[in-house]
């Protein structure tokens, strides 16, 4: 990100790992994999639904099957870019 945006960026390994940052600080966007060790994208959209403050969800993602991309928007994600 360029050094003049008024910004803070975390950084998870996993699923498991965002979702125990957004359970600590509000979080506006996340860019979400889905093919992630401990926890994918796909159970960490599901959990984000229990949240209360959602970030907006972007997938990035290789996985670019229409079922895949349907399935992420039904869990609550907002777009679906490929990599």
């Amino acid at each position: 990100m360029p050094a003049d945006w008024d910004i803070d960026v975390d950084y998870a390994q996993d699923g498991q790992e965002a979702l125990a940052i957004i359970a600590k600080k509000k979080i506006d966007i996340l860019f979400l994999d889905l093919n992630m060790p401990v926890k994918d994208g796909y159970h960490t959209l599901e959990e984000l639904k229990g949240h209360g403050a959602l970030p907006h969800v972007l997938v990035v993602s290789g996985d670019v099957q229409p079922q895949a991309v349907q399935r992420v928007k039904d869990l609550g994600a907002i777009a679906f870019h490929k990599k």
